[in-house]
């Protein structure tokens, strides 16, 4: 995990005409900061004088570049009070660079936007960010930063592509009903406080691989519009999918569900997979799906899976303790009680379909009103202790 505290220069210099305040013989490089245009010095070094000057140049919609400057509150609420446009709610820029630059205690970005890149990459917040309401209108780039506390993008709107691989949160990470309107990923990401996505919505493609979520990650009521990969993922606490909606395939492949309790209810118009995904804690999965695919899925306890209208997959499945599988017959319901659309799953009925079981050690497995006559059981152990329940088993697979 990342270092929230900020670290010592680097003595490689930067791609950029830099500051240079304080270098010695041993730091040769001094502050990294972006010189201001007809300066020596960054922003930060500028004598009273000549900030003001400066800032005075300013008008919303210009394009700033700070890389590498060194931010107090102080200095950004002046550089954001030049931006401020009288007939919008708040600060007004154009492209934004601000990669390796430092925010040293809280700082408040709220409802700022940006109608070019916004570069945030490798930043370093040493106290809250509030990034509250904040639009992005073209790309943001969050890539290898580091927030030592609260993080909230709540009501965000990303309109490009996002990136926020690599990003260390240390606090709370808050995206409570942001919207993203490109791909957004968050590979790699490391969240060690909660992880607040509850109402959020997702048009393209969200990629949360091999990220790491050390408390709750909340997801509830969400709204995946393409492909949402959470391979490879490590969840530590409890997750809540509650009322969330995928339109195309959600993914949990080798994904570590330590503490997981329940996992869903929730409606993919695609194929939900937890192929060699682990539940080491007794769970509830409720799917509505086309398809689920359990393949060498690991249950260490005991799991209910309450699947509607998909076609599943065990093949390879490890049950080390009962396991059951159930067509659930009613429409499952969100937070407010109200039934989860199943709108992209018209025309197929709710029944589940078994399609693989070869491998499973069936002495642990219970299938209740499953349609297992297209499921060729050969090479399942303990076939003679499968349970069924009202399951039908017409096919000559069946023994």
């Amino acid at each position: 995990m990342t270092d929230p505290t900020p670290q010592p220069p680097s003595r490689t210099r930067p791609a950029w005409p830099h500051c240079g305040q304080g270098a010695t013989a041993q730091e040769t490089v001094g502050c990294r900061g972006r010189q201001v245009a007809g300066h020596s010095v960054c922003l930060a070094h500028l004598d009273d004088a000549e900030r003001a000057a400066y800032l005075a140049t300013l008008s919303p919609g210009d394009d700033l570049d700070h890389r590498g400057t060194p931010f107090t509150r102080d200095l950004l609420d002046q550089l954001l009070t030049a931006l401020h446009a009288p007939a919008r709610q708040g600060p007004y820029a154009g492209g934004a660079v601000f990669r390796e630059a430092s925010f040293v205690g809280d700082v408040d970005f709220h409802g700022a936007a940006f109608a070019g890149d916004a570069d945030f990459n490798d930043v370093t917040f040493t106290g809250d960010a509030d990034l509250h309401g904040t639009t992005f209108r073209a790309g943001a780039d969050f890539t290898d930063a580091s927030f030592a506390h609260v993080a909230d993008f709540g009501g965000a709107s990303f309109e490009g592509e996002t990136h926020l691989g690599g990003v260390a949160f240390h606090g709370d990470a808050r995206f409570d009903a942001a919207t993203f309107s490109g791909g957004v990923e968050f590979g790699m990401t490391v969240f060690a406080g909660g992880a607040w996505f509850g109402g959020a919505a997702f048009t393209g493609h969200a990629w949360f691989s091999e990220s790491s979520f050390a408390r709750d990650a909340r997801f509830g009521s969400a709204h995946f519009g393409g492909e949402a990969d959470f391979a490879d993922v490590s969840f530590a606490g409890d997750v809540h999918f509650a009322g969330a909606a995928f339109a195309g395939d959600l993914g949990f492949e080798r994904s570590r569900l330590h503490s997981v309790r329940r996992l869903g209810p929730l409606a993919c118009g695609g194929t939900v997979r937890l192929d060699n995904a682990q539940f080491g804690a007794p769970v509830t999965v409720e799917i509505a799906a086309a398809e689920a695919s359990f393949r060498r899925t690991r249950w260490e306890s005991t799991a209910a899976l309450r699947i509607r209208r998909a076609s599943v997959h065990l093949a390879g499945a490890v049950l080390e303790q009962p396991v059951t599988v159930v067509t659930y017959p009613v429409p499952f319901t969100d937070p407010q009680g109200e039934d989860l659309s199943e709108s992209a799953l018209t025309g197929r009925d709710a029944k589940v379909r078994l399609k693989s079981l070869d491998g499973v050690d069936a002495a642990h497995l219970t299938l209740t009103d499953v349609d297992v006559t297209g499921c060729a059981l050969t090479g399942v152990v303990h076939l003679d202790r499968l349970s069924l329940e009202d399951t039908t088993t017409s096919s000559p697979s069946m023994p």
